[in-house]
């Protein structure tokens, strides 16, 4: 499994909590990856993807709005992917749901940009943007670059999906490839911005912690040979330390935490090169080395608990 088809998996496990929000999601996954057909008058659905949890979150959905849809699933060989295929064939309700979903406007015409009704509201914006992700979506590993995109059938669109970036304080790039309009981030911060407010927290803070990673292993390679080895300890510390944060964030949530280890919490993620007695020296009031080790320690005992 890709990268992004990982997130993918994980942002269509997770359920839009209100039901505007579930629209917002429904009207941009249909917006990139739907395609309507016309025949005998009768209008008819039809959505391609390649991620199975993808397909069974728009069949769910769908459902819930009484609608009555089939997922048929494609091997390519040549290609080597599997491609899943919704469709919901005619019936009364489907008219009904796409004018809700502001996909057709004035009868049957068709909108090509974004509702405004889901830009207007911040947490419909949200999910918007994750639908947007999950239907014509790509990132790259951190690994090789930080690079997050989409590629999109029209110019409306990706002028709308600029405009709402560009409130979240995202710059978002669009040029021409072939027949598509390609909209891209490239930057670090970008990218990270873009996963938080979808609310993909995990790739978050895996993005956050190869950063930190190849820049205190850049450091490391300037460092003299006896520094090595101590340096490599506190990555290795950091790493773990950061990762036990992102599971905790993940799966108890940061806000729960008690206000010291909240404090432990952000000197490390903001001090990731920092060694326990620099992480002391930095909190307010100052604290021992030990009082660090031990609230470190209280981090890791907590994100044991959701790692079993």
């Amino acid at each position: 499994m890709s990268f992004t088809s990982e997130i993918k998996t994980q942002l269509a496990k997770n359920s839009q909590s209100k039901k505007c929000c579930q629209k917002a999601l429904l009207s941009a996954l249909l917006k990139v990856d739907g395609s309507l057909h016309i025949e005998n008058k009768k209008l008819s659905l039809e959505s391609h993807t390649e991620n199975s949890s993808v397909a069974r979150m728009l069949k769910k959905i769908l459902t819930e709005y009484g609608l009555s849809a089939n997922v048929s699933i494609r091997r390519s060989v040549l290609q080597g992917h599997t491609n899943y295929a919704v469709v919901v064939a005619s019936q009364p309700k489907l008219e009904l749901l796409l004018s809700d979903l502001g996909l057709l406007v004035s009868g049957s015409k068709y909108n090509y940009g974004i509702p405004e009704k889901f830009i207007n509201s911040k947490c419909c914006a949200k999910s918007y943007l994750t639908g947007i992700f999950l239907g014509a979506g790509y990132l790259s590993h951190p690994k090789q670059s930080y690079h997050l995109g989409f590629d999109l059938a029209n110019a409306e669109l990706a002028t709308d999906i600029v405009g709402v970036l560009s409130s979240y304080q995202i710059k978002a790039h669009v040029s021409q490839k072939k027949n598509n309009i390609v909209l891209s981030l490239q930057t670090f911060d970008d990218v990270c911005d873009f996963l938080a407010l979808i609310g993909a927290s995990g790739p978050l803070f895996y993005y956050q912690d190869i950063k930190i990673i190849k820049e205190i292993k850049n450091k490391v390679n300037r460092l003299i040979n006896f520094e090595t080895a101590n340096v490599e300890k506190v990555i290795k510390s950091a790493r773990r330390q950061i990762n036990n944060i992102a599971v905790i964030d993940e799966n108890y949530g940061l806000e729960k935490l008690s206000p010291a280890l909240k404090e432990i919490v952000c000197l490390r993620v903001d001090n990731p090169e920092a060694s326990l007695e620099e992480l002391a020296g930095l909190a307010n009031p100052k604290l021992s080395k030990s009082a660090v080790n031990h609230r470190l320690r209280r981090i890791s005992e907590l994100a044991k608990i959701y790692k079993t």
